[in-house]
């Protein structure tokens, strides 16, 4: 019936940031930022490059949000310890992987990364700012170990 009118999904409409920065986490995981373009994050979240740009001005805001959303898992009730291991592992591996690549041509996307993680680190561990800053840098210093050096 052409004549119709389509009520909109309201609800879909709140999701749209979080299906853009799910999707936009594959793709920057998989072809990196520079590679990484809008049209595959739109097709990977289901919805049109328009529907990005309304809630995301710039694809360096895709991965600020990226950044502020998987910087650390939300593990209820982790330990410090685990805490220091999440920052390692799954979508904050991803985050970190990304910030390593793209540091260089971007540090602020670094300052934003150390900032949010040594925040959540501090928040969820009830710990000291400068305790959660020793707990990054550790987690840090392991993965460049190994993504430098192979160890």
């Amino acid at each position: 019936m052409s004549g119709e009118r389509r009520i909109p999904n309201f609800r879909l409409h709140l999701r749209r940031p979080d299906m853009v920065i799910e999707a936009a986490l594959e793709v920057f995981g998989r072809d990196g930022f520079e590679k990484g373009r809008m049209e595959d994050i739109a097709r990977r979240a289901g919805v049109t490059k328009s529907a990005i740009y309304h809630h995301f001005p710039t694809k360096l805001s895709i991965l600020e949000a990226v950044i502020r959303r998987h910087c650390l898992p939300e593990t209820p009730g982790a330990t410090a310890d685990v805490l220091a291991v999440e920052l390692t592992l799954g979508r904050a591996r991803t985050v970190l992987d990304l910030i390593l690549a793209e540091y260089r041509a971007f540090p602020d996307l670094g300052r934003l990364y150390w900032t949010e993680a040594v925040g959540r680190i501090a928040a969820r561990a009830a710990t000291t700012l400068d305790e959660a800053a020793a707990m990054l840098r550790t987690a840090l210093s392991r993965v460049v170990l190994e993504r430098v050096f192979g160890a």
